[in-house]
């Protein structure tokens, strides 16, 4: 006889069903009703919604911006082992909670996408890869530092 709780153990520490299962959240926040109630908004979020800058990840512009975000996952994929220790899972989760307090003091007024989280998730994959050497990780991590400066100098100097 199969035991359970076994199983959905090992499911939920394996990379690629977290991933899958973030990637299905974020499908779903693709729709009008879930970007209404997750995206981040600083008048509702100061009117009491503080749920709103820890939710605003899972929601996208549309099918296309989810599409985009998709490849980050799949690069996440590549980048880690099949499964991971609580420290790596501790260390994901900070980054989360740390992108969410940021965005929470940031003055965006407006907030949706995985992005900003996903660029903090894909360094941090890329230190912790056992597959790749320290020359590979460094340049990888160089060009994600330097994607996500420009794009955040393009959005400062659209404002």
């Amino acid at each position: 006889m199969l035991n359970l709780s076994s199983k959905l153990k090992w499911r939920s520490n394996d990379v690629r069903w977290v991933l899958f299962f973030l990637s299905f959240c974020t499908f779903l926040g693709s729709f009008e009703v879930a970007i209404a109630y997750f995206s981040f908004d600083r008048f509702l979020f100061l009117g009491g919604d503080y749920w709103r800058p820890f939710s605003a990840w899972l929601t996208q512009l549309n099918l296309r911006h989810w599409l985009l975000n998709q490849w980050g996952l799949v690069v996440m994929v590549v980048l880690l082992p099949r499964t991971l220790d609580q420290n790596h899972w501790i260390g994901f989760a900070l980054i989360w909670l740390l992108s969410s307090l940021s965005l929470a003091c940031s003055e965006y007024d407006n907030y949706v996408g995985l992005s900003g989280v996903l660029y903090g998730w894909l360094i941090y994959a890329a230190v912790i890869s056992p597959f790749y050497s320290t020359a590979i990780k460094s340049i990888f991590i160089a060009s994600l530092t330097i994607s996500f400066f420009r794009k955040w100098l393009f959005t400062v100097a659209r404002i």
